[in-house]
């Protein structure tokens, strides 16, 4: 008979990205303002095949830039 092992359980996967819904409640702002945002080029963003991601880096230190309004 077996004695059952406990396995470690896998560390948790560092995200490099995000999705706009994601980066909407990171930002407090609905995920439309997040597509008009980078259909204007404002946010940092990467498009893989048809999804468009967020790095998260890009955001950090966009959200640390000032502001130029």
């Amino acid at each position: 008979m077996q004695v059952p092992t406990k396995q470690d359980p896998k560390p948790p996967v560092l995200r490099l990205t995000a999705s706009a819904d994601e980066v909407a409640e990171m930002l407090g702002v609905s995920p439309r303002t997040i597509f008009k945002l980078t259909k204007q080029g404002k946010l940092p963003h990467k498009r893989l095949g048809t999804r468009v991601v967020y790095p998260i880096a890009a955001l950090k230190r966009y959200l640390d830039e000032p502001d130029t309004n």
